[in-house]
Parts: structure tokens; sequence; C-alpha cells
């Protein structure tokens, strides 16, 4: 018992006595959101971070407050899915990564909603034929 007793003397003693800042420490590691505005009030951009890395959901608005690109970072990488919108909010591209490699269908889409292009990715190599359609949904190639 008195061992232990010494021992927590001691540990109090360092760390009291010891220029270690936790506060130093917790705010390099914690999740940390950083959002940033437009002059209209709306918001710009929403940024996780975590370890100093991207970490989380990547979101951009364009100045009238509409969702124009969205993406999921791991550990710096993208991973998972990646969205572009047009203006107007509609679907624009969308590509699944895994840890910073293309890997599932990348797709492009026009105005109206309807797929453009399709092409495959197996870790970041392209493994099937870019397959390409005409605004009314016919089959180009």
């Amino acid at each position: 018992m008195r061992n232990k007793i010494i021992f927590l003397i001691l540990i109090l003693l360092i760390t009291g006595c010891s220029n270690f800042d936790f506060n130093r420490v917790y705010k390099k590691f914690a999740r940390k959101v950083e959002r940033e505005y437009h002059d209209s009030g709306c918001k710009k951009h929403s940024i996780s971070i975590f370890n100093n890395k991207f970490d989380g959901p990547m979101l951009k608005w364009n100045e009238d407050c509409v969702l124009i690109s969205e993406a999921n970072y791991e550990n710096g990488k993208l991973h998972g899915y990646w969205k572009v919108y047009y203006d107007d909010g509609q679907l624009m591209q969308s590509v699944d990564y895994f840890f910073g490699q293309k890997n599932g269908y990348e797709r492009w889409y026009y105005k109206g909603g309807k797929i453009k292009t399709e092409t495959y990715y197996k870790f970041d190599v392209q493994s099937s034929d870019m397959l390409s359609w005409d605004e009314s949904g016919r089959l180009l190639n």
C-alpha cells in the first residue's frame, strides 16, 4: 500500500511540475469540423479533420446555398463516395473510392438526370469499357 501511495505522489509531482500540455495534445488529435461561409451567409464548405488529415465528410455549397460537392475521406484519402452536382443541385458525377483508389462505378449524368457515361474501376484500374448514352437514354456504344 505504501508503494502505491509513493507512486501516486510521484505521478502527481511529475505531471504537475512538467511542461506537458494535455490541451495541446488533445487539440492535435481531436476531431475538428471547419466551416466557412459565403458573404450571403450560406455555408461555403464543411471539412472534417482528424489527426491533421481529412477524415469524414467534406461538403461544398455554392453562393445560392445549393450543395455542389460531397465526398468522404478516411485517414486523408477519398474513401466511399464522391459526388459533384450542377449548380441547381442535380447530380453531375459520382465515383466510388476505396482508400484513395477508384473502386466501383464512375458515372456522369446529363442535366436532366439521365446517365451520360459509365466506367467500372477495380482498385484504380479501369476494368470495363466506357459506356455512353445520348440524352434520350439510347446506348451509343
